[in-house]
């Protein structure tokens, strides 16, 4: 008698635990290609399927997977407010070739479990050497590291290792696009009873070309459009996204990828690249023109070098291989490889010589700061060394000058001997 007591009263007990759960019932049918998950980390919380032929629930689970396209009765039944005790993941694959993306764009479905958090997700896989642009259909995003006020998180992340894995951002800003690294996961993260659109992003892809580049710190390097040229752009990574833009600066960076976003980039694309050399009255450093030989040789480049010196001081610039002829100004080379020489006089005065390539002129000895900008051809080459420059005190060639001539710029040209 005591022990039918003592069942009587545990079964009393286990009704009351379950009259103070809350339960609550959904109906949910996820549209095809769909991957629902609902799940919850709170103790004694469970997500279970009701039957259709009794209403009874069936087994229950702290992580459901739903089937698509079928409808299918939820029971939730949880010690702890419902709605804020369960997440509910909707899973997207986009699958990209060389050509479209498909589906071609990023859609929700809005209606689904609206009561509760959700997540959605999409798993973007693409071509080799392709990127994915998504355009924000409505609106636009900025980038951030805190929570968004309005309960909807963006966020972008890669299996690539990077210092930043993943990117945050929330509504209404200027981001109107993102360029996807391949493979890449797209989410956004919403509030219980949050409003959703049905399509946020519609899809577009490119084929890239990669750039691999070294810059010194005393190296500037700019790669700028053309402004005839209106679709291709010119990106770098950073985490799982490409900032791309219609011009890079670049300086102090060791084989950094940089990557275009179309196939022919050299058509639309110039090069500039600045650098220094610094002179005392007796020596260079670096005593030489130095560029990268095989670098951007694809592409129009300018490169141009600055060289400072102290008063006083005679700049001698060597030029290997077979010299330099001079031109007129607004005369251009046969060949489109130009040399520029530039010099400051005392008075502030800016005195320029254009050269082209094949000419009797080997050296320049020149009195004061110097720039020199040579002009390259898409799909030339230059030497590793595109000049020597050599520094000497003024007073070793002042039998070269008049009394006149002391404070104005010279020029000396030493003609190469045949």
């Amino acid at each position: 008698m005591r022990l039918c007591r003592t069942c009587a009263l545990l079964a009393l007990l286990f009704l009351a635990v379950l009259d103070s759960s809350e339960s609550q019932q959904e109906v949910v049918r996820p549209d095809k290609g769909l991957n629902v998950t609902v799940s919850t980390e709170q103790p004694k919380c469970f997500v279970c399927i009701v039957s259709k032929v009794n209403s009874t629930p069936l087994p229950c689970h702290s992580s459901l997977s739903l089937v698509p396209e079928v409808e299918t009765t939820l029971e939730f039944s949880c010690p702890q407010p419902v709605e804020q005790s369960y997440t509910v993941t909707i899973a997207h694959s986009i699958e990209c070739t060389e050509n479209a993306c498909s589906p071609p764009t990023l859609q929700t479905q809005p209606s689904i479990l609206t009561n509760f958090a959700r997540i959605f997700t999409w798993n973007l896989n693409a071509a080799q050497d392709t990127v994915v642009r998504l355009s924000i259909i409505e609106g636009g995003l900025t980038d951030t590291s805190q929570p968004c006020s309005d309960g909807h998180q963006f966020s972008v992340s890669t299996s690539i290792a990077s210092s930043k894995a993943q990117t945050q951002y929330c509504r209404g800003g200027s981001v109107n696009s993102l360029y996807l690294i391949n493979p890449a996961v797209v989410s956004l993260q919403v509030k219980p009873k949050a409003q959703v659109v049905s399509e946020l992003f519609q899809t577009s892809v490119t084929q890239l070309k990669t750039e691999v580049i070294s810059v010194d710190s005393s190296t500037t390097m700019v790669l700028s459009r053309d402004p005839k040229e209106s679709v291709c752009e010119v990106c770098t990574a950073e985490g799982p996204t490409l900032t791309c833009s219609t011009e890079k600066t670049l300086n102090n960076v060791e084989k950094l990828s940089v990557v275009f976003s179309c196939p022919k980039p050299q058509d639309g694309f110039n090069v500039k690249i600045k650098k220094t050399i610094e002179c005392t009255k007796t020596s260079c450093k670096p005593s030489a023109a130095e560029i990268v030989p095989d670098q951007l040789n694809a592409f129009k480049r300018s490169l141009t070098w600055d060289i400072s010196v102290p008063e006083s001081t005679v700049l001698t610039l060597d030029f290997p291989g077979g010299g330099l002829k001079e031109i007129s100004a607004g005369v251009t080379c046969p060949d489109d490889y130009q040399y520029s020489v530039s010099t400051i006089k005392r008075s502030g005065e800016i005195q320029s010589n254009n050269y082209c390539k094949g000419g009797t002129v080997s050296d320049l000895n020149l009195l004061g700061a110097t720039t020199v900008t040579i002009e390259v051809p898409k799909g030339e080459k230059l030497e590793s060394a595109a000049f020597n420059v050599k520094a000497t005190e003024r007073g070793k060639f002042e039998h070269f000058l008049e009394p006149a001539e002391e404070d104005v710029l010279f020029i000396l040209y030493k003609e190469k001997t045949s």
